[in-house]
C-alpha cells in the first residue's frame, strides 16, 4: 500500500506566508517609522527653529530701530534723502527759460528795442509781457504781427529715435496793453506793452531741436485790410469820346 504526505508541502506554504507577512509588517513599521520621524522633524522646525529664527530677527529689528532712534534729527535728514532722490525727476521736468533769449533774436525785428521781459509760469498758464520802444508805429505793428505768426518745431523721442513734429504757434494769445508816443526818445519813438500766451513745449527739456521760425509773410494790419483799388484804368476818357 502507497501511502502520501502532503502535510510538508502545506507546512511550505504555510511558513512562506509567515514570512511574506512579517516583511509586510516590517516593511510598513519602517515606513510609519520614517512619517513619524518627519513629522517630529517638521514640528521641530515650526515650533522650535523657526521660533527661534523669529524672535532673533524680531531683536535685531528693536535692536536697530533704536539704533536708528537714537540719531538725532533723523526725520530731517531722511526728508533730504527723499528730496535729493527726486532732483533727477526734477531736473528732467524744469523748462529751459534760458532759451527765451535764443528765440528773442529771432521774433524781434531790428526796429524794436526791448525794455523789460516778464515771464510768468503758473498753473494759470505760462505768460510773457514785452515792454519797450519802436522806431514808429509800423514797427509795433510789425513786431505784433510777428509774434503773432511765429511758429516753432520740435523732435519727440520715440522708442529711442527723435521724430519731427508738426509745427505748431508760438504764441496762443498776443494783446496789446499800452502804444503812444514815448517823450523820453529824442527821435521821437513809440513806446509798448505787450502781453502773451506762449506754448510751454518750446521749454520743455525732454524736446529736441525747438526751433522758432518767423514765416516770411505780409500780415500787417495796413496791407490786410487795404482796400482794392476801385478804378485800374481801362475805361475811356473824355479826349477819347471826343476823338473816336
Amino acid at each position: 500500500m502507497i501511502t502520501l504526505n502532503l502535510l510538508p508541502d502545506i507546512k511550505k506554504e504555510h511558513v512562506k506566508a509567515q514570512r511574506f507577512k512579517r516583511l509586510i509588517m516590517l516593511t510598513s513599521l519602517a515606513v510609519s517609522a520614517v512619517c513619524i520621524l518627519l513629522v517630529v522633524l517638521l514640528f521641530m522646525l515650526v515650533n522650535v527653529a523657526q521660533r527661534y529664527h523669529i524672535n532673533r530677527l524680531t531683536d535685531d529689528i528693536e535692536e536697530h530701530t533704536q539704533s536708528l532712534q537714537e540719531i538725532k534729527d533723523l526725520d530731517k535728514i531722511l526728508t533730504i534723502q527723499n528730496q535729493l532722490n527726486m532732483l533727477p525727476q526734477l531736473h528732467d521736468q524744469k523748462p529751459i527759460v534760458s532759451r527765451l533769449f535764443q528765440y528773442l533774436t529771432v521774433i524781434t525785428p531790428v526796429e524794436i528795442s526791448l525794455g523789460q521781459l516778464r515771464v510768468g509760469l503758473t498753473e494759470g498758464g505760462n505768460n510773457i509781457a514785452f515792454t519797450g520802444t519802436g522806431t514808429d508805429y509800423r514797427a509795433v505793428n510789425k513786431f505784433v504781427d510777428t509774434l503773432k505768426n511765429a511758429e516753432f518745431t520740435y523732435k519727440e523721442v520715440v522708442d529711442g529715435q527723435a521724430v519731427a513734429q508738426p509745427a505748431k504757434k508760438v504764441f496762443s494769445s498776443v494783446v496789446v496793453e499800452s502804444v503812444g508816443t514815448n517823450p523820453n526818445r529824442p527821435d521821437g519813438g513809440v513806446g509798448f506793452s505787450i502781453k502773451a500766451v506762449f506754448d510751454l513745449l518750446i521749454l520743455d527739456n525732454t524736446k529736441e531741436e525747438v526751433t522758432v521760425t518767423v514765416p516770411n509773410i505780409t500780415s500787417t494790419q495796413s496791407i490786410l485790410e487795404r482796400p482794392s483799388p476801385i478804378f485800374d484804368g481801362s475805361g475811356v476818357s473824355e479826349e477819347e469820346e471826343a476823338n473816336p
